[in-house]
């Protein structure tokens, strides 16, 4: 398996045969301070992408954003790095091979879930001072666009910044720990079209990201079906749509953001694809996973 910050290989496998079909847009919301504008962006260069990121800003209550300048969908993962280590450092355990635990010094801060080729999509989260790795979620995993490769990653700063508050919104997602290695979705307020959604993640030891793909017609696997597809190495199910995929970046326990999801109406599966930082077993297998409707 891949390290938590990446779905377990086989779910990735399936998540990546799908992302070409992405369909997400994103805009954050901010409590009653303002959130200072974080701009990334990222191009591919031949076989491979490049970010380009300020060389430090201030943290505190942040309106992420990411600008996707290719023709392949990418993502920003923010991952704090601490107690001395490096940005390599954590890319190091993210490259590493069956590894599916994450050190207590690497912290999932946010960012912005999967943006679409010639899209900007965002968020809002408040982002503690300190270095960062920021990584290509679509680089990470098997079957990415760099499988087989070191993650696209680069490097930021950020300075001490004003926290505030992750404003409520009318669409609620809470990942939720309902016992010892047991988690669940707790989903309220989605709607077709453009979703401002408050994203949840809870859990001491555990780290969290959704993602919601939507089932053809009415087609209507039993959750047990599903589980095995997102274990297998195999192509993505029949029964999911390519073209209607929404994702979050991954988030710590204890932690909101604000970000937006762009849904059509119909039947999706929600699922998490991490681990907990100890490792164990994907959190759909224990729990995060469920279907949806979105009228």
């Amino acid at each position: 398996m891949r390290p938590t910050y990446t779905p377990a290989r086989p779910a990735r496998a399936v998540l990546a045969a799908l992302a070409a079909g992405v369909a997400v847009a994103g805009c954050g919301g901010g409590g009653a301070a303002k959130p200072t504008t974080l701009s990334l962006s990222i191009a591919e260069q031949g076989k491979t992408a490049k970010f380009t990121v300020p060389a430090s800003s201030k943290g505190g209550l942040t309106h992420v954003v990411l600008t996707n300048s290719g023709k392949q969908p990418h993502g920003a993962q923010l991952i704090l790095v601490t107690r001395g280590h490096t940005v390599a450092d954590a890319v190091k355990v993210l490259g590493a091979k069956n590894n599916n635990k994450v050190p207590t010094w690497m912290r999932a801060e946010g960012g912005v879930g999967t943006t679409p080729p010639g899209q900007s999509l965002a968020a809002t989260v408040n982002l503690p001072k300190g270095s960062y790795a920021v990584i290509d979620t679509q680089s990470l995993g098997n079957g990415g666009p760099s499988a087989g490769a070191p993650p696209i990653y680069s490097q930021l700063k950020l300075t001490g910044g004003k926290r505030g508050t992750i404003k409520r919104q009318p669409a609620h997602i809470i990942g939720a720990q309902t016992g010892k290695d047991r988690y669940a979705w707790r989903i309220s307020g989605l709607k077709a079209g453009t979703n401002t959604v408050e994203f949840t993640s809870k859990g001491r030891k555990a780290i969290h990201l959704l993602t919601a793909v939507k089932l053809k017609g009415n087609a209507n696997p039993s959750l047990g079906a599903i589980e095995k597809a997102l274990q297998s190495n195999g192509p993505p199910p029949s029964y999911l749509e390519p073209s209607a995929i929404a994702d979050t970046a991954a988030l710590d326990g204890g932690k909101s953001l604000t970000t937006s999801l762009r849904l059509q109406p119909g039947r999706y599966v929600v699922f998490c694809p991490l681990t907990d930082r100890d490792g164990g077993k994907p959190h759909f297998l224990e729990g995060m996973l469920a279907k949806t409707t979105v009228p």
